[in-house]
């Protein structure tokens, strides 16, 4: 008996060291590690949108538009365009829901309608770098900077709602249109902020 007792203890002391090395390891490299605008992105998340604000409008340029002409999203092909948005032709804010096909996982973004048929979402997403794909474990430990993704309506759900994870829920969010524009404003604001001064994401 005394001989399992003494095996048992040695797997914990073993174990505990692995978490204890593990733990400042990640603490080490969340001190040490700076967030940057500057490395290898993916082609999809190379450019940054700029965002010019006035009174009453908003211009974007690099707004993300690509075109998916096959099932494969790897033969995507690149495509920005620029827009003015005018704050009071808010019409509709929509939320999205993209389930994950593995369980426990989502992704949402948001879509403004505008009274003159222009669209325009908004992600929070992982800024990949080549060879990278998404861990929300890593997304823990500072492994991904984050991006504000500003994308064409058209573009995020071919991509989200056609070749990745087919369940996708629209939901209209019940907002006067006050808090229409204000929240359009303060995603704009963030977004830019993030643009110019990167930062971590966190899962």
């Amino acid at each position: 008996m005394q001989k399992y007792k003494t095996i048992l203890f040695r797997i914990f002391n073993t174990l505990l060291a692995i978490v204890i090395f593990f733990a400042i390891h990640q603490a080490l490299l969340m001190t040490f590690t700076k967030p940057s605008n500057d490395r290898n992105w993916t082609i999809d998340q190379q450019k940054l949108a700029t965002i010019n604000f006035t009174p009453s409008t908003v211009t974007i340029e690099n707004i993300k538009n690509f075109s998916y002409p096959s099932p494969d999203e790897k033969q995507k092909q690149p495509g920005y365009q620029n827009e003015t948005f005018e704050y009071d032709k808010v019409k509709n804010v929509w939320f999205f829901q993209n389930d994950f096909v593995e369980p426990l996982g989502a992704h949402t973004f948001l879509t403004f309608e505008f009274e003159d048929n222009k669209y325009l979402s908004f992600s929070a997403e992982i800024r990949k770098e080549v060879g990278e794909s998404y861990s929300p474990f890593r997304g823990l430990f500072n492994h991904y900077e984050l991006q504000y993704m500003l994308v064409a309506e058209k573009d995020i759900l071919t991509l989200r709602a056609g070749l990745r994870e087919p369940d996708v829920y629209m939901y209209k969010l019940n907002l006067n249109n006050n808090e229409k524009v204000n929240l359009f404003k303060s995603v704009l604001v963030r977004a830019d902020m993030v643009n110019k001064k990167p930062e971590f994401y966190n899962t």
